[in-house]
């Protein structure tokens, strides 16, 4: 009996409590297994829904005066995220844009440069606010206030919506989108600005819904042989210069992809028009249409969440069906082919996508990100280059939303702080370093609220 004491004081005197000094959220483990997040001042919290605004709290073995403390709140001042293909923006509760990361063809609205912090995108228009910030592969673009759209970086598909056919490459300088008025040809109408109520930028077009609540989109059409994202017909239109209403009513949602596009209908069904060779629009088959046509099955549809190659829509009751490409883990490891027809994937409180992603990511009521699909740059949280195949938490907690790119991700937590993770050669992950290697541990963007 002495022995058997005298071991279990010394098992207890060789182990402590963890002191939860951290430098890194992989630091950060509770005593029961729980991930928590490492803090600016080095030291972890955990997730403790009790605490007021940011939901954390400094564990009982935090060093002073820490110890069992709620995190105290910081101003929190992102209203939105949109993550493009290697650049990243944030819409910032004032109403300014700041993005970084790659910007090869003006993307994060610089001269150039890529940047590994944020910088403000300037000379978005003058006395009014951005209301929405989304980003494609290799260009941005916001909605104002007043209802016209501003976009910048590349232009090799007229993604900018400049209503011309000689468009320039790039700019790095927001442009306004301009009507594109239909007709036999279409003409352009300078003098009358585009007005949309809602965006959203795929691969390399963009989509939206007028303030006329017609379905308008613009910039690449074809792509090889398939085509019809932009919803006209590819053997007219290669790209659109401008944005051209679609024969469709009743959009209430519209979300673009690499190549297709997809609608919510106010009566809760799904529509997608552009390429499927992958089987993107959903219709048991692999025939493009640059006509919107119906997702069959699909009738309590409550919001899409859109990758490169996949669609998915989460309905009422928080169930997520997805379709396209099966190649990425999303659809299970027994599962590789091209899924023609919506599947159910899994129930979640919300859905994260991209629409230059091959990652999802699902958000749990108690603020737990996790993520499944491509992991080729760590973009699913997870060390490693194979596809994951199942939802993996990540090393992060309390988050209110998140956005996908094609090599990183980005989430919100909530005190307001933005975490990225993945491809950083960039520095799209806004650290203010830039990496080969990929992270998988998500870390803290250099951001600070006025």
């Amino acid at each position: 009996m002495r022995a058997a004491l005298l071991a279990i004081v010394a098992a207890t005197a060789c182990s402590s409590p963890p002191s939860f000094v951290c430098e890194t959220n992989v630091d950060c483990v509770s005593e029961t297994g729980e991930p928590g997040i490492c803090e600016s001042n080095g030291s972890c919290t955990f997730a403790d829904s009790t605490c007021p605004t940011t939901n954390r709290r400094y564990p009982d073995g935090a060093s002073g005066s820490l110890a069992s403390q709620c995190l105290a709140p910081e101003k929190s001042c992102v209203s939105q995220l949109a993550v493009g293909s290697s650049h990243s923006c944030a819409l910032r509760s004032d109403g300014t844009v700041w993005c970084w990361g790659l910007d090869d063809e003006g993307q994060v609205g610089t001269a150039g440069a890529d940047q590994t912090t944020p910088v403000e995108v300037l000379r978005l228009p003058s006395g009014h606010l951005a209301t929405a910030v989304t980003a494609g592969e290799n260009f941005a673009c916001a909605l104002i206030d007043n209802g016209t759209v501003w976009c910048w970086g590349g232009d090799g598909a007229k993604q900018l919506g400049q209503c011309t056919m000689t468009p320039p490459e790039s700019s790095s300088t927001p442009l306004e989108v301009i009507t594109y008025a239909a007709g036999s040809p279409p003409t352009c109408n300078a003098n009358n600005p585009f007005h949309a109520k809602q965006i959203s930028a795929g691969g390399q077009h963009a989509c939206a819904i007028g303030v006329d609540d017609k379905l308008y989109c613009w910039g690449e059409n074809q792509v090889g042989a398939h085509g019809g994202q932009a919803g006209q017909d590819p053997l007219v239109f290669d790209d659109v210069p401008g944005p051209l209403a679609l024969a469709f009513d009743g959009a209430v949602e519209v979300q673009a992809g690499d190549e297709y596009s997809c609608v919510v209908k106010d009566e809760h069904s799904v529509w997608c028009f552009g390429a499927n060779t992958l089987g993107e629009l959903g219709t048991g088959g692999t025939t493009d249409s640059f006509t919107p046509v119906n997702v069959p099955g699909l009738a309590d549809a409550e919001s899409l969440v859109i990758d490169d190659e996949t669609a998915c829509i989460q309905t009422r009751d928080g169930a997520l069906w997805c379709w396209g490409n099966g190649t990425t883990g999303i659809f299970g490891a027994n599962l590789s082919d091209n899924v023609l027809s919506p599947a159910r994937i899994t129930t979640a409180a919300k859905a994260y996508g991209g629409g230059t992603a091959e990652t999802i990511c699902l958000g749990q009521n108690d603020g737990v990100v996790e993520c499944f699909g491509a992991n080729d740059s760590a973009q699913a949280a997870v060390d490693g280059d194979a596809n994951i195949t199942m939802p993996t938490p990540a090393p992060l907690v309390t988050v209110t939303s998140a956005s996908l790119g094609a090599d990183h991700s980005c989430a919100v937590t909530t005190d307001g702080a933005i975490w990225c993770w993945g491809d950083n050669s960039h520095g799209q992950l806004g650290n203010g370093t830039t990496s080969d290697a990929p992270t998988p541990i998500p870390t803290r963007v250099t951001w600070s609220c006025p």
